[in-house]
């Protein structure tokens, strides 16, 4: 009675319901589908920088050996090229390590520096977040814009701070463009 008393029918009512239901069922599995596929994209990630840092420390611990052992195989003529190309990898790759720890550093304690300075006085958060974004620093190229995460949300969830977001987010990217 309380549907025919708002002029809807029975029969209506079931197809409103039932075409609700299925626009549900579809939704959820839509929904289902891209949290399957962010989480499996999110373990790939991680199980490539675990398995990219872990070569990294065997082959900066053991790459004089490896790269002898591998230069033995080759013919005597190809040995001296290998030596070569071996010590020109060692080097390079050292060299962007290093780059990148001296990167890292220098943005941590710039972004401690920002963090400490008026107006943003943020002293008691700012050890932990530039860390947070030196630390993240570590991984170039994706992770820049990540590494003003932690210092933006320091200052975020200081509520009196909250107003000075633009200036202290244009801030950070001055400091990682330079």
């Amino acid at each position: 009675q309380f549907i025919d008393s708002w002029g809807i029918h029975e029969k209506e009512s079931n197809d409103f319901y039932g075409q609700f239901t299925t626009f549900a069922q579809q939704t959820a599995l839509v929904l289902l589908n891209g949290t399957v596929a962010f989480a499996q994209g999110l373990v790939i990630f991680f199980f490539q920088l675990i398995l990219v840092l872990l070569l990294s420390f065997y082959f900066m611990k053991d790459g004089e050996r490896i790269s002898a052992g591998i230069t033995n195989l080759l013919p005597p003529r190809w040995q001296d090229e290998m030596r070569l190309i071996a010590y020109s990898i060692e080097r390079s790759f050292g060299g962007f390590i290093r780059g990148q720890l001296v990167f890292a550093l220098v943005y941590a304690v710039l972004t401690a520096i920002v963090m400490i300075v008026p107006p943003f006085n943020l002293g008691d958060l700012a050890l932990i977040a530039s860390i947070a974004a030196g630390t993240c620093m570590l991984i170039p190229l994706v992770v820049n814009l990540l590494a003003v995460i932690p210092p933006v949300f320091s200052l975020l969830i200081t509520p009196d701070k909250a107003g000075l977001v633009f200036w202290f987010f244009g801030l950070l990217f001055v400091i990682q463009s330079i």
